[in-house]
């Protein structure tokens, strides 16, 4: 690539021959282990290049090249050719699983961009969890060999058999996947109507040519099936001008070059919704059918029936791949791709601040707004994300952010689920690789998000071991400390040896603080560092979206509203919540119950309410919109909080900022530093149902002092936050271990 004055103004195409490694299956370019020599090469290669177009995923020359990259700083740009399609990675899925989690899945996430081929492509990547940036530049065809077009008669002059009778062309590989039986069902019921029409099948036998002509034998079509093998270069044209339509009923496409290819030669094509080429039912350029063969049928008719309609389908085919398919044009976007990927690296490359990480289990709404923060309110350094998990315990929607550099190592795994053999020592190689990316990318600093499981030990030994600040981010709290027996002289080994390789713990709260300072830990390491909602969404949202997600939901407007908002399970007792509120319901009339979550206590729950109130009890089920939550919150007035234990609580947190008062039990993290009681809502003890009923008594029947304390929860949150604010933690967190200058005094008290 040369990079002129506009930026990447040519490309200059360079040769590189091929070359073989010593040991068996080491073809570089090839899936089986490389040679050091190979690997020698690679790295010149690579180091050489300013920008390299990596293609595929599986190769282990790829695997390799891409940790050269990304040690280099050379950025990359990845095309998978349909190797994430969800159907791709279901053939041979645990294969494949093994292989992201043997690198692959860095490959991936560690490409500066990641080109798709299609826009079901970009869709799969995306909701395969790699949080890599995606964008769709479709494969392209060169015009030059279609144009002049050939003459007709040429590819039947060399096929005598199929005389001058019409017929429909499949121009693939012949693969199971293509659905040649499917064309084969519908020429049977086209022969009712078009007598004389045929089927060419055109392509390398990969397993299914026997196939299709069995079912061309069962079918009774045998005599009007042809099968004339590969075709290549300038023939496929003369196939493609000499056919009355091309057919692809394929079970799954990436990118279809022989749709396109089709296209461009102005013939009729007829393709399977699988084939992921939307821009031809959306252009009328062809027939965009189910995988059936009555639909394929029909389609076929159609073409036969109406040669006119046909031909001007085929023309808007010519003209959709004139607009956007052919390669002038995807050039175009593939070098405006490789100078944004290098622009992008020039600035990482001239970018001097120091390197810290957030290492947490999965992307939630709340980690992405309060780190979204961090990147505006530290910009000394450079932040990066990364997941140890791939499955949260709720479906979030949670868009993603490139600004806090996400980086995934769990795909696939869930957050909850019992501890096992196998998942100690995934999560003793997941550490691992998490170090490798820590050497790799110059690390000066690490968060910790938890300590629970034996990855995050090894990181934090590797760390204290190699003289990298370390530091403890945690929701535990004294409340929820009840291990007793070995299990609590293990907890006491373990949670001491954390905190003396830490530079600081960052507890979210006084209960935390508490928690650690029985295990050891001095006021001096003790850093309140709590997560948070996104406040600003929570504070600007109108009266009208409020309103919009209330009738969306069925809420009455001119009702008061507890509102429970949590998993349905056990710890959390919602079953407290409903039980409370159906036995005070009587007393307070204008008042109803809104039930947000889902879980296996939802039956249970639902069979609490008696048939007189449940126009009164709303189950709204799960919300992974953080927006329509607290559009419920800004419409309620009393968020209940009934947890048996509870980390922190961060609902009360954005119910405070709501401007809803709080009842909660006296174990949740976040009561210290949110819920005054008499102020802004009420504490009872824990599974203590008449102590929540008298609560929701008190809390309910003054009108004015109601009012009160909705307005006070935003006083007492504002007065948390000048305390406990995340971003002056962290910042002096970082001044205590050196990597921002001051000691860290001149922001704190």
């Amino acid at each position: 690539a040369h990079e002129g004055r506009g930026g990447m103004s040519e490309l200059w195409p360079v040769r590189l021959e091929a070359w073989r490694g010593r040991g068996r299956g080491s073809v570089f370019g090839g899936r089986g282990r490389m040679s050091s020599a190979d690997r020698g090469k690679l790295r010149e290669v690579v180091m050489w290049a300013q920008v390299v177009h990596m293609h595929g995923v599986w190769d282990a020359a790829l695997v390799e090249a891409g940790k050269i990259a990304r040690g280099a700083r050379v950025p990359y740009v990845l095309t998978p050719h349909g190797m994430l399609d969800e159907w791709a990675l279901s053939v041979k899925a645990w294969k494949k699983k093994a292989a992201l989690w043997l690198g692959r899945r860095e490959l991936i996430s560690g490409a500066s961009r990641v080109h798709a081929l299609s826009a079901y492509e970009q869709g799969c990547v995306e909701r395969g969890g790699f949080h890599s940036r995606v964008v769709t530049v479709p494969n392209g065809v060169d015009l030059g060999e279609v144009d002049p077009r050939p003459e007709r008669g040429r590819f039947r002059a060399e096929h005598p058999e199929l005389g001058d009778d019409p017929f429909v062309v499949l121009l693939a590989r012949l693969h199971e996947v293509k659905g040649g039986e499917i064309l084969v069902g519908a020429l049977k019921g086209l022969l009712k109507t078009q007598p004389r029409a045929r089927v060419v099948f055109a392509g390398p036998d990969e397993g299914a040519g026997g196939l299709w002509c069995a079912a061309a034998r069962e079918a009774g079509v045998e005599d009007r099936v042809h099968f004339v093998g590969p075709v290549y270069g300038r023939k496929k044209y003369e196939l493609m001008v000499d056919a009355a339509a091309f057919c692809l009923p394929s079970g799954h496409e990436g990118f279809s070059m022989s749709v396109a290819e089709a296209l461009a030669s102005r013939v009729p094509v007829v393709i399977s919704e699988e084939c992921h080429f939307d821009e031809v039912g959306k252009a009328g350029a062809g027939w965009v059918v189910k995988r059936e063969v009555g639909a394929v049928q029909r389609a076929l008719e159609d073409v036969f029936s109406d040669p006119a309609g046909a031909a001007e389908r085929a023309n808007r085919g010519r003209a959709l791949i004139e607009g956007g398919f052919t390669w002038d044009r995807i050039g175009q976007r593939l070098g405006a791709l490789y100078a944004e990927a290098l622009v992008e690296t020039s600035q990482m490359r001239t970018d001097v601040r120091p390197n810290i990480v957030i290492v947490t289990n999965v992307e939630t709404p709340y980690r992405v707004a309060l780190h979204r923060r961090i990147v505006r309110e530290i910009p000394e350094v450079r932040l990066s994300t990364l997941y140890t998990h791939g499955k949260p315990d709720q479906p979030w929607t949670t868009p993603l952010a490139q600004e806090i550099n996400p980086v995934a190592f769990g795909e696939g795994e869930s957050v909850e689920g019992a501890v096992t053999p196998a998942r100690v020592l995934g999560d003793w190689k997941k550490g691992g690789r998490i170090i490798d990316w820590l050497i790799k990318n110059r690390v000066r600093a690490v968060f910790l998000s938890g300590y629970n499981d034996v990855g995050r030990l090894r990181i934090f030994r590797w760390c204290s071991t190699n003289r990298i600040p370390v530091f403890l981010v945690a929701d535990s709290n004294i409340y929820g400390d009840r291990a007793s027996g070995l299990r609590k002289l293990a907890k006491q080994f373990v949670v001491g040896e954390v905190i003396k390789r830490c530079v600081a713990v960052l507890p979210f709260g006084s209960a935390g603080a508490r928690y650690f300072y029985r295990y050891g830990a001095d006021a001096t390491k003790v850093i309140y560092c709590p997560y948070e909602p996104d406040y600003e969404m929570i504070e600007t949202m109108g009266a009208e979206e409020v309103s919009r997600v209330h009738a969306e939901l069925g809420l009455a407007a001119g009702r008061r509203r507890f509102v429970y908002c949590g998993r349905l399970q056990p710890v959390k007792r919602p079953d407290l919540a409903v039980s409370a509120f159906v036995k005070v319901a009587e007393k307070l009339p204008g008042w109803d119950l809104v039930v947000i979550g889902d879980g296996p206590l939802m039956p249970d729950c639902r069979a609490l309410v008696p048939e007189g109130l449940k126009g009164r009890v709303k189950f709204v089920g799960f919300m992974g919109d953080q927006r329509k939550i607290t559009a419920v919150y800004k419409g309620s007035d009393v968020l209940v909080v009934p947890s048996d234990s509870d980390a922190w609580g961060l609902v009360v947190n954005e119910a405070a900022c709501a401007g809803m008062a709080i009842i909660s039990s006296d174990v949740v993290g976040a009561v210290p530093e949110l819920v005054e009681a008499g102020v802004n809502g009420a504490v009872f003890s824990r599974r203590d149902e008449a102590g929540l009923i008298r609560a929701m008594t008190v809390v309910a029947t003054d009108e004015a002092r109601l009012e009160r304390m909705k307005a006070a929860s935003r006083e007492v949150l504002a007065n948390w936050r000048r305390r406990g604010d995340p971003i002056i933690g962290m910042r002096i967190a970082l001044c205590r271990a050196g990597i921002l200058g001051g000691s860290g005094a001149e922001w704190s008290g």
